[in-house]
């Protein structure tokens, strides 16, 4: 139901029970609570929608960095639907701590090229000490998403949800060898399916 379908709701109570407030009131309770149902059905399914195309971007990993937006996106439609504060509260901390990773990895490896330095040898001190700033980044997103996950599979009863929460904070832990990335990113295959099964249930 659109805002002019309300509208049109309240009029047609207007004209029947113009002489009855009582009964007005309650036509009135009828249009919002059939106005809030469909809304709150739109924003899931648009919701859903949007975090299925973001985590196949982000799977894709090359066009993660167009995917992690969408997934934010739908995280917010969502927080809006079931009332939930935190969930887009994680969403949001985790992207702006992964785009801050982002452009710190492209700024350390121009540096790098400016200055004739290989930061790809272990023996590097300079490479050690941008690998921990790295990786106290991604342990902040990892928190901060899994948080988000967290509360989409308590809100939305999907139990895919928990599983992405708990490997992408599992997999940002273990960055500091390949099975984590490798779980970070089982875990937004996970969250694929999750975002496809809740937009097939509505």
């Amino acid at each position: 139901m659109s805002n002019d379908e309300l509208t049109e709701c309240y009029n047609n109570c207007a004209k029947r029970y113009n002489d009855n407030p009582a009964k007005l009131q309650d036509c009135y309770a009828v249009c919002n609570a059939v106005w809030k149902g469909r809304t709150k059905r739109d924003l899931i399914k648009s919701g859903a929608n949007t975090g299925y195309i973001g985590s196949i971007l982000t799977l894709a990993v090359i066009t993660s960095v167009f995917g992690i937006p969408l997934v934010l996106s739908a995280v917010r439609r969502l927080s809006k639907a079931y009332r939930n504060k935190a969930m887009w509260k994680g969403a949001l901390y985790a992207t702006i701590t992964f785009y801050i990773l982002f452009i710190f990895a492209i700024a350390v490896n121009r540096t790098g090229n400016l200055n004739g330095v290989n930061y790809a040898s272990i023996y590097n001190a300079h490479y050690v000490i941008y690998d921990v700033i790295g990786y106290i980044f991604i342990l902040i997103y990892g928190w901060f998403m899994k948080n988000a996950f967290n509360e989409l599979r308590k809100m939305s009863d999907i139990e895919h949800f928990g599983r992405a929460a708990l490997l992408n904070w599992i997999g940002a832990i273990l960055t500091i060898v390949v099975v984590g990335i490798i779980l970070i990113w089982i875990s937004y295959l996970y969250a694929m399916l999750g975002f496809r099964k809740l937009k097939n249930l509505q």
